[in-house]
């Protein structure tokens, strides 16, 4: 999903010539999804919720899209695997209904069905070198977002209260897996006060598995303040699950936490973000940035205003070490703090 808008929006509805117009009311980059709201008054079609965490591998399953501008294609198969790990870059994953009904450019964002008619998921992606093989994002996931979407017109970041880093090489070789290794719980936070500890290895967040600090954000990308979610855990030898239920991030957080564990202060003017101050001894400054250093981009995401930069420092709460695009004068340059 680009971020870029588009000037104006249609939609086509069955058994009318002519589109309605729509506004987009907010969009979650992450997860790949968007809300549109219909312009014109009146009663719509539309589908019924069905559930796909009870979904089965062998169910027959329908998609439904607009492939090549083949208005309502529809395609049948079956669910292949219902907590399906796929690899969004180098270090992120997302879980996608996998199904072998065919799913070709243009059926994104169009519903996959079951039998009864009831949406369990939105089509997503297809893997391109391997014919049969489509994706959906689960039912549950989507109107989490949707709701969220209509409500804030966007993904309020959700707060747990936990740094983290990877595992150690040698846990990883002795379990086979990664997981995530929580390496500070704040006070009064959720996850401090459901019982998380420091040292604990997170294992899995609601049954799915997790490697990496980058992954344990993007699965968190999708949950939003007040749901409730299980961790996983290792603790010294024995699993063990905790149950808490997320927070808003506090007001002002972004800002204290990165002069917390990063040690610089930001600011903006109409050239853009800019360092305004660096602690001393602090990350930032044995990385050797400097006040009046102009701050391009945090975690991949571009930042010219000090809302931008509070969003994605948000929306990445936690995962260390965090890569930062600094420019002085004519050059950049690539940091990863702390």
């Amino acid at each position: 999903m680009s971020s870029n808008k588009a000037s104006r929006i249609f939609v086509a509805l069955p058994g009318r010539t002519k589109e309605v117009e729509a506004k987009l009311v907010g969009m979650a980059e992450r997860v790949d999804l968007a809300v549109l709201r219909l312009e014109e008054k009146g009663t719509f079609p539309a589908l019924g919720y069905g559930r796909s965490d009870d979904l089965m591998p062998g169910e027959t399953v329908i998609a439904i899209g607009n492939p090549l501008g083949l208005e309502f294609s529809v395609t049948t198969g079956v669910v292949s695997a219902t907590r399906r790990r796929i690899p969004l870059d180098d270090e992120t994953f997302s879980v996608f209904i996998q199904t072998d009904a065919l799913i070709n450019p243009g059926n994104s964002g169009g519903p996959l069905l079951n039998i009864n008619g009831e949406l369990i998921g939105i089509n997503t992606a297809i893997a391109s070198q391997a014919q049969g093989i489509g994706f959906a994002i689960p039912v549950e996931i989507a109107a989490r977002v949707a709701g969220e979407l209509i409500s804030h017109g966007r993904m309020r970041p959700v707060y747990l209260g936990l740094t983290t880093g990877n595992t150690a090489a040698a846990l990883s070789r002795l379990r086979g897996v990664g997981g995530v290794l929580v390496t500070g719980v704040e006070g009064d936070a959720p996850a401090r006060t459901a019982g998380v500890r420091e040292a604990d290895v997170i294992l899995q967040l609601d049954g799915v598995t997790v490697e990496s600090p980058a992954e344990l954000t993007h699965l968190l990308a999708a949950y939003v303040p007040g749901d409730r979610l299980t961790l996983r855990l290792l603790r010294g030898t024995e699993e063990i699950e905790i149950k808490l239920r997320a927070a808003a991030v506090p007001a002002g957080y972004a800002l204290a936490y990165v002069e917390r564990n990063f040690g610089f202060k930001v600011d903006d003017d109409r050239d853009g973000l800019f360092i305004a101050a660096v602690s001393r001894g602090s990350a930032a400054d044995k990385a050797g940035i400097r006040r009046g250093d102009r701050l391009v981009e945090v975690a991949g995401e571009k930042v010219a205003t000090e809302a931008e930069f509070r969003a994605v420092v948000e929306g990445n709460l936690g995962r260390f070490p965090l890569r930062f695009l600094v420019a002085r004068g004519n050059r950049g340059y690539y940091l990863d703090l702390p």
